[in-house]
């Protein structure tokens, strides 16, 4: 259950374009598909590292329970902000146009797996990112008494995130440009709105729950 959450929501929460997808896109257009996957992998591991930094964090803060409870208010109120965010602002569609993305060929040479890791790690957002989601959504939703359920969460998020890379870089060598279109059709981004806001309301109803009243 947790890698299935875990990976769905990696792979749609960042389906807007960004520099990492746009970088695996180009290389797979220019360099071809398993170029872009390559790109991919090491855009992974990338991420991998900051989710599991996300953890380890919020496990080292838990161990100051009014510290700790003090940071999940304010994840409850940065849930909120976001969910607001994805209802009100812009479609994927819109900001797939707003990106004004152009792809340009270059003739480096390059390792493709050590060219994504460095993408990745250009996109340090990633840690807050898994911070937030696994303290407003995790710690309150399941319970995780194994080492191997944080491993678990890890994989999904890779997976999640990778999936989505290979998606771009498999739509990108077969259709070029016509990439975007199939995300023009649906209004994923409410969708995530929603996952957001479900989260902001379990993380609140555990604060009050966990409320340190003495």
């Amino acid at each position: 259950m947790v890698f299935l959450v875990v990976t769905f929501f990696s792979y749609t929460s960042n389906i807007p374009p960004g520099f990492v997808n746009v970088k695996v896109i180009e290389t797979s257009l220019f360099r071809g598909y398993r170029n872009g996957v390559k790109v991919a992998l090491g855009a992974a591991i990338a991420e991998l590292s900051y989710c599991a930094a996300a953890i380890l964090t919020a496990l080292f803060l838990r161990q100051f329970p009014i510290l700790f409870y003090g940071i999940n208010v304010l994840v409850a109120i940065v849930l909120i902000i976001l969910a607001y965010k994805y209802f009100t602002g812009k479609s994927y569609a819109e900001q797939i146009e707003a990106a004004q993305i152009e792809f340009k060929d270059d003739n480096k040479k390059r390792n493709y797996y050590l060219f994504g890791a460095g993408v990745g790690f250009l996109n340090p957002q990633m840690f807050p990112f898994w911070f937030i989601f696994y303290t407003g959504m995790f710690m309150p939703s399941f319970t995780i008494d194994y080492r191997s359920s944080y491993y678990i969460f890890v994989i999904g998020a890779i997976c999640g995130g990778f999936g989505l890379l290979w998606t771009y870089a498999f739509f990108a060598a077969k259709y070029r440009r016509k990439i975007f279109d199939m995300f023009r059709r649906y209004d994923i981004n409410k969708y995530v709105g929603w996952m957001f806001l479900v989260m902001a309301v379990i993380k609140i109803v555990d604060l009050v729950v966990k409320f340190p009243w003495k």
